[in-house]
């Protein structure tokens, strides 16, 4: 087994729409549909669990089918969910996803109210089940408070990691600065939350935050290392997309699974550009079979 995991944040179901055609604003558009579990923290949770790590998901969902589903899915992956919290005020939240014939993402819908009154109580009682992990991750769609109480309450001896989400929600991850030793982030959200675009101007805004490391993705530009004030960038590796939903998630996990492993950091982001290929390749966040020997070999990276 190795190392041991807590995933804080959103675990829910996918609605995935891919257009037939470029999607036209404001008109009926031919799709075909698809239901998937997804989240961010739930799917970088299902991918370290089947990477080999020992894994607690964090998270609310509702009482409804749509809950059900989410746990079975991420059992069946070899998450815990003994620390999961269900609610029958609230419905399990959702994300829907318009899609172009390329992949790309028009347009995310995501109804996360569920998670919006996750409170300082819950998380202690989810670390009563939980006891201690080498690595803490958790998502922007918790609420500042719950965000700020995790920076508070996470060892000196566990890395605590963040994913931004959202250009909306990415300037809740401040609460948790400058505790946090890895935030995971996209250039849009990545402006958002630093104020600022340039690439000085974002080393210069992440030490100011006292942010150890962060990665800022560029889509099918590759991605940025920002380590301690100094910047590499890294390419994508070759892929042939089918859907980007996802791809973000599972570049962050494959990165910190690198990083739990113990490899230089330029490898652990390979292992992330690993995974996100493997994903986008996928018409779910989290195709089946792909296993650490997978990454390593398309990463091409020898141990």
């Amino acid at each position: 087994m190795g190392s041991r995991v807590i995933c804080f944040g959103a675990a829910h179901v996918d609605f995935r729409a891919q257009s037939l055609a470029p999607l036209i604003e404001g008109s009926s558009n031919p799709v075909k549909t698809s239901r998937a579990r997804g989240g961010v923290a739930g799917n970088v949770a299902g991918w370290l669990a089947t990477l080999g790590h020992e894994v607690f998901m964090v998270t609310r969902v509702g009482t409804d089918a749509d809950g059900t589903f989410v746990l079975d899915e991420l059992t069946r992956l070899g998450v815990r969910c003994d620390a999961v919290m269900r609610d029958p005020d609230y419905p399990t939240a959702t994300y829907t996803a318009a899609i172009e014939p390329s992949g790309e993402l028009r347009l995310g819908l995501a109804d996360m109210s569920i998670h919006d009154d996750f409170t300082p109580e819950q998380i202690d009682q989810a670390l009563k089940v939980t006891g201690t992990a080498d690595l803490w991750f958790l998502d922007a769609n918790l609420p500042e408070t719950a965000i700020r109480h995790l920076a508070t309450r996470a060892p000196t001896s566990a890395i605590l990691s963040a994913d931004t989400v959202s250009v909306t929600k990415a300037p809740r991850i401040r609460a948790a600065c400058p505790r946090l030793d890895l935030l995971i982030t996209n250039e849009d959200e990545a402006t958002t939350l630093l104020a600022c675009d340039t690439a000085a101007a974002q080393l210069s805004a992440v030490e100011v935050l006292g942010v150890g490391r962060t990665i800022i993705g560029h889509a099918a530009r590759g991605v940025t290392l920002l380590d301690h004030g100094s910047r590499s960038d890294f390419t994508p590796l070759p892929c042939n997309v089918v859907d980007v939903t996802g791809g973000g998630d599972a570049l962050a996990a494959g990165l910190l699974h690198g990083i739990l492993e113990g490899v230089p950091m330029a490898d652990a982001v390979r292992l992330g550009l690993a995974a996100a290929a493997f994903a986008v390749e996928s018409e779910t966040p989290h195709p089946a079979g792909v296993d650490a020997a997978d990454l390593l070999a398309r990463a091409s990276i020898q141990r």
